[in-house]
């Protein structure tokens, strides 16, 4: 939660929840989780995918991931959105 709020200053009184283990495999964990912010009657909840890579080299298969389906969005095909995508 410490990363999302550093990502998302703007983002007040953030709650995470609903965390669940969706998959374990070789190369990663995945979670599905969601995260509500902003004040009581107006919060905005995303559903969100965490992707867990272990390894020494981890940081580089996650951003090899990142870069790919960055370039499957350029193509036109459909890929999840991103919360940390700029316009």
């Amino acid at each position: 939660m410490a990363y999302y709020i550093h990502a998302f200053p703007d983002r007040r009184d953030v709650i995470v929840g609903q965390l669940t283990n969706i998959g374990t495999g070789w190369e990663t964990d995945v979670y599905s989780f969601d995260v509500g912010y902003g004040p009581a009657g107006e919060r905005t909840r995303d559903e969100l995918i965490l992707r867990l890579y272990p390894g020494d080299d981890a940081h580089a298969k996650s951003a090899h991931e990142f870069r790919s389906l960055g370039q499957l969005y350029k193509a036109g095909y459909p890929v999840p959105p991103s919360p940390f995508a700029r316009p």
